[in-house]
């Protein structure tokens, strides 16, 4: 034991220290250091989960791998060859989960576009106005529930 925890135990025995884990003593978690470990360990879960069924969307329709390489080289000025695209392309009837992963596709794009131009990623419009996530959303959605 330390000289600092020694003297400590001696001051006062009935108190419980917190030993550094440098000094090289034994460290108990704390109730929120427990709850960040809960919530990290679901977290983890939950992106293993997600993964694992965007990589077992892809292998039902490989198609996806060439819709993203597409999606990549889009720009603000060819969003409506996207809608275009999308239209008339096999994705309205396709299944949900690949709907899901092809809307996916597209936020992470609008996303990293909006990020370039110094716009936050949750900037939408209002209303009467339209962007390109909610157009895509529109025609993947006229097949089902999406």
């Amino acid at each position: 034991m330390n000289p600092f925890a020694s003297h400590g135990e001696s001051v006062s025995p009935n108190r419980k220290l917190k030993i550094d884990p440098r000094l090289g003593g034994e460290r108990v978690a704390t109730g929120l250091e427990k709850k960040m470990q809960e919530k990290q360990r679901l977290s983890a879960g939950y992106r293993r989960a997600r993964k694992k069924l965007r990589a077992e969307t892809i292998e039902q329709e490989p198609r996806l791998r060439d819709f993203a390489r597409y999606v990549r080289t889009i720009e603000p000025e060819t969003a409506d060859e996207l809608i275009d695209a999308i239209t008339t392309s096999w994705l309205p009837g396709s299944a949900q989960p690949v709907r899901m992963l092809a809307l996916e596709i597209v936020s992470r794009r609008c996303d990293r576009i909006n990020r370039r131009f110094g716009i936050g990623p949750l900037d939408d419009p209002l209303p009467p106005e339209t962007s390109v996530f909610f157009r895509a959303q529109a025609v993947l959605r006229s097949q089902g529930i999406l």
